[in-house]
């Protein structure tokens, strides 16, 4: 079976060979290792100029950001079965064998398994994706039981069939593209096959989008994004739900984008920007976080938000 493995990248080439080698050196027969980089000057071109009989195809050239990327790679693909592997996470050995072996039963058409989570210390965690009890789930990643339904990308394998009934990754998303395009398949009537093998490796470090502005409240932002898209599809006794907690977590993320878009500007610049944000949505004027955070940048005292947004929306009657 042909396995596709898309690596988008830009600026990795630290991390990039050792991306490389977790794929090429299980020595699958049928893996079709395709890498778009977004133009690099950090020596990527020359990396993989090194690896390029190895490659299917690669390209180097300036791109519109990681999702055009992996766009971009997908459709120079032609593997049954496609992925996408950041160029700073791992495939684990005898992964592409273990998928392929899921994906020979035919009604199999999309599989997600286990990812460690690991920094410079080693491992740290693992995302295990997790059966939701309810749809709202899918939309709810702040306040549903479980922390994850879906499976880090490295280890979430679809076939290509899959690809062609609901199109590409949405380039209007730059965070949570992955979660849009398989909450999507979700609601198109695709079910995943959850393994509990631990299949991939993802690497937890300072200059990745995640640890920056993505946990801050970029990610946040995709989210809300995604409910709201989605919110019209749920059984008419969850709709009003996710529709309360949507508006509510609006709130968190006027509070929250406050706090961080501009973290080292002084606590002037800090209320002034949250007094933009109640201008935009005066309901802001009642809200105990947007209280906390006005009176810590007008009073002094720490910049870091009282509670995660996860943690917030659990407060929600």
């Amino acid at each position: 079976m042909k396995i596709s493995v898309v690596i988008p990248t830009y600026n990795q080439a630290t991390y990039l060979e050792e991306s490389l080698r977790s794929a090429l050196d299980q020595r699958y027969p049928g893996l079709e290792l395709i890498v778009a980089d977004g133009g690099s000057t950090d020596g990527t071109r020359e990396l993989l100029e090194r690896h390029s009989a190895q490659l299917a195809w690669w390209v180097s050239e300036r791109d519109a950001g990681q999702t055009d990327a992996i766009n971009k790679g997908l459709r120079h693909a032609t593997g049954e079965v496609w992925s996408y592997l950041n160029s700073d996470d791992l495939l684990l050995p005898g992964s592409l064998a273990r998928i392929a072996e899921a994906f020979a039963e035919p009604a199999v058409m999309w599989a997600g398994a286990v990812s460690t989570i690991f920094d410079g210390s080693g491992e740290i965690g693992r995302i295990v994706p997790t059966a939701p009890t309810r749809m709202r789930d899918y939309l709810t990643p702040w306040s549903r039981p479980m922390q994850h339904i879906h499976p880090c990308s490295n280890v979430c394998f679809m076939r290509r069939a899959v690809l062609e009934s609901i199109g590409f990754f949405d380039p209007t998303y730059h965070y949570g593209m992955d979660m849009e395009f398989y909450t999507r398949a979700v609601f198109a009537g695709f079910e995943m096959l959850r393994l509990p093998d631990v299949l991939g490796a993802w690497r937890w470090h300072g200059e990745s989008k995640t640890a920056r502005e993505g946990s801050a409240f970029a990610f946040l932002v995709d989210e809300l994004r995604i409910a709201e898209k989605y919110v019209d599809q749920l059984p008419d006794a969850e709709r009003a739900r996710v529709r309360y907690e949507i508006a509510g977590m609006h709130q968190h993320l006027a509070v929250r984008r406050a706090q961080f878009q501009e973290p080292r500007s002084g606590r002037t610049r800090l209320a002034l920007r949250l007094l933009a944000a109640l201008a935009r949505q005066p309901g802001l004027i009642g809200f105990r976080p947007w209280l906390g955070a006005l009176r810590r940048a007008v009073l002094g005292g720490g910049n870091e938000p009282e509670l995660l947004a996860g943690q917030e929306a659990r407060s929600l009657p």
